[in-house]
This record gives C-alpha cells, structure tokens and sequence, in this order.
C-alpha cells in the first residue's frame, strides 16, 4: 500500500520539524541553573547606559558592562533591574554567568548574560521571557502542523 503525501505538506512537515531544533536548542540554552553557564569573576571596568552608539532602540533599558579578564562586553536588557546594575562601581569584583555562541564572537558583544552578581548578591538574571518564546514557537509550529494535517484530510491541500 503506498500513501500518498503532498509535496507541500511534507515540506511544510519538515520546516515545522526543522525549525523546533533551534528552539529548544534556544531553550536549552536559556534555562541551565546559574552552574552550568561559563562564569567569570573580575573587576569592572565599565558600566554605562550607552557604549559607542549601542542601544539602537530603547535607550535607558539597556546596560552595558565590562569585566577586565574577557574580551567582550556585555550587553544587558534590564528594564526592571537598571537601577540594580547601576549601583554596582567600576573597580567592583563582580561574577558574570553567561553563554556564547556565533553571534558573540561576529558582534564583538555578549547578549547572553545570565546573571550578575557581586559578593553573593544577584544584581542582574535574565527573566524567562526568552524560554517563554521559544515554547509559544513550539506551540506554534505544533498547531501549524495539525492545521496542515487538517488541510491535507480535507483535500485542500494539492499534490
């Protein structure tokens, strides 16, 4: 017996299921405890609003951050936790946790910081609206899925 299967829907199959790779990649990444991120303890050397022309967009939400033993500066989102990240000094001990990937090193600035913190303290963590994302993708690509199937039952979709 041989079924046959649209060319469209199985495209639009293996795009879905290609696509929840990245994600939960992107999940993963997101969501280890504070231990298994790459963390470094070290003075602060800079901490601004505003480094050269960075942010793009939504100035006074943004923190930027130097530790004098890596090489790339940290971009930071904190819109709720600016005035944390403000009161820390430069020449401050902090430990940063993060992750890097491709873009790290092609931009020459970290986005993924994970914590900040200074003699115990937590200055800074990344809330979960990223991991929130990537499942409302997941979401999101499951129920395209069972609408394409939908589509294919009913014969709407062409061979």
């Amino acid at each position: 017996m041989h079924i046959h299967i649209p060319a469209r829907f199985r495209f639009l199959l293996a795009f879905c299921l290609v696509t929840v790779i990245p994600v939960i990649i992107f999940i993963k990444s997101n969501s280890k405890p504070k231990s298994d991120y790459i963390h470094i303890t070290g003075k602060l050397i800079y901490r601004d609003s505003v480094m050269g022309n960075l942010p793009f967009r939504d100035k006074g939400s943004y923190r930027y951050i130097k530790i004098e033993n890596y090489q790339f500066p940290f971009q930071i989102y904190a819109e709720k936790q600016g005035a944390s990240i403000d009161s820390l000094n430069v020449g401050d001990v902090v430990t940063v946790y993060f992750y890097e990937n491709r873009f790290t090193k092609e931009s020459g600035i970290n986005n993924f910081l994970q914590y900040l913190e200074k003699d115990n303290k937590i200055y800074f963590k990344r809330t979960d609206f990223a991991k929130n994302v990537g499942y409302v993708i997941i979401g999101l690509l499951i129920v395209s899925i069972a609408f394409f199937y939908v589509l294919y039952k009913k014969g709407k979709m062409p061979y």
